[in-house]
């Protein structure tokens, strides 16, 4: 996910100023990552409502996902 994929996400799950988490999850799975992967970022970024991101928390998750990402084919590579 880079900058415009970012912007994406965050319009795509925002309703009435809200980050709405069923609009969220699908973006989520495309992403390439497991599930174990996206529960462990989604825990590290939800910090204020479980269940329920804040705009800087979503920030704070769409860029570990890039991260994890960018970083999986190398933990391939590795094994």
């Amino acid at each position: 996910m880079g900058p415009h994929s970012f912007f994406h996400s965050y319009i795509f799950s925002v309703r009435e100023g809200k980050i709405e988490t069923n609009l969220l999850y699908p973006i989520l799975l495309r992403s390439g990552l497991s599930r174990e992967v996206l529960g462990q970022i989604w825990q590290l970024c939800n910090k204020t409502t479980p269940g329920q991101l804040v705009k800087e928390e979503l920030f704070c998750l769409l860029a570990l996902v890039s991260i994890a990402q960018v970083l999986q084919p190398l933990h391939s590579q590795a094994a």
